[in-house]
């Protein structure tokens, strides 16, 4: 199974990008563009946003998800409700011990949306 590194790496070549070239659309140096490749650093979430962006890709493809099909998710409203939750989990990876918090909040979003009466495929 590929790591992050890897899949950055890949979909730099799949494009005919450089490092170089990704480095500078970020702002950041090309040793940290490195840095990522190797796997000795990791960007942040909203840097990952920035890279998809840029590589014309999900985050969660970057992260080795299943690729999200975009005509189940249409609705603005899940869309910021997906991010949040991503989000929100990459803050969680950072601080050990804040995992219960995390799911309690997840359980709360999904609670909210439920009261809403939508679904993923509602939305499609």
């Amino acid at each position: 199974m590929k790591d992050f590194g890897e899949r950055l790496e890949q979909r730099l070549k799949d494009l005919r990008l450089t490092q170089a070239e990704l480095a500078r659309h970020l702002g950041v140096t090309k040793a940290t563009i490195s840095y990522w490749i190797s796997d000795r650093n990791r960007p942040t979430f909203e840097r990952l946003e920035q890279i998809a962006g840029f590589l014309g890709c999900s985050v969660g493809e970057l992260l080795g998800e299943a690729p999200v099909d975009p005509k189940r998710v249409q609705s603005p409203h899940l869309r910021n409700v997906l991010l949040h939750v991503i989000a929100t989990h990459d803050r969680v990876l950072r601080k050990e011990g804040s995992q219960e918090k995390f799911l309690t909040q997840l359980e709360e979003l999904v609670e909210t949306f439920g009261k809403g009466g939508a679904s993923v495929e509602d939305e499609a």
